[in-house]
């Protein structure tokens, strides 16, 4: 893969869409590089493609042929979220209602293929799971 290639994007479902590779980097050390190349096998970064999911195959537009979707194991651990609701509720935190943390898991699901997110019949609640250890939910 280089800069400015033409490929062709398989989603999950089979859908195709073509692109353009804008950069392409690489990693020294925690440091990321632009490269002129990448080769099979090798750990990259690739800017301008547009949003990208997990499971997505980025192809040569002459071998348009999807990998298999990946699969992960069933979670292992369930929380419950919710709204908090204590005297002190609003006076700390990014986000405090039902709706903004709702779209704050939402947009972890994107990124963490193993985490599930279930609406409850309590509007002010959710239930996750993930696999094993949860690490911090990015914030953004």
């Amino acid at each position: 893969m280089k800069p400015n290639q033409q490929v062709t994007i398989i989603d999950s479902e089979g859908k195709t869409r073509n692109g353009k590779v804008g950069k392409v980097l690489t990693h020294l050390g925690l440091e990321r590089i632009e490269s002129d190349v990448a080769e099979a096998g090798d750990i990259i970064a690739i800017t301008g493609l547009g949003e990208l999911n997990i499971s997505d195959t980025i192809c040569d537009p002459q071998n348009v042929e999807a990998l298999p979707a990946l699969s992960v194991d069933e979670p292992t651990v369930t929380m419950f979220f919710n709204v908090n609701t204590s005297p002190f509720c609003g006076k700390e935190g990014k986000f405090v209602t039902s709706r903004q943390i709702l779209d704050r898991l939402n947009k972890e699901l994107v990124h963490n293929v193993a985490l599930r997110v279930e609406e409850t019949e309590d509007a002010d609640a959710f239930r996750v799971s993930g696999r094993g250890e949860t690490a911090p939910v990015r914030s953004d």
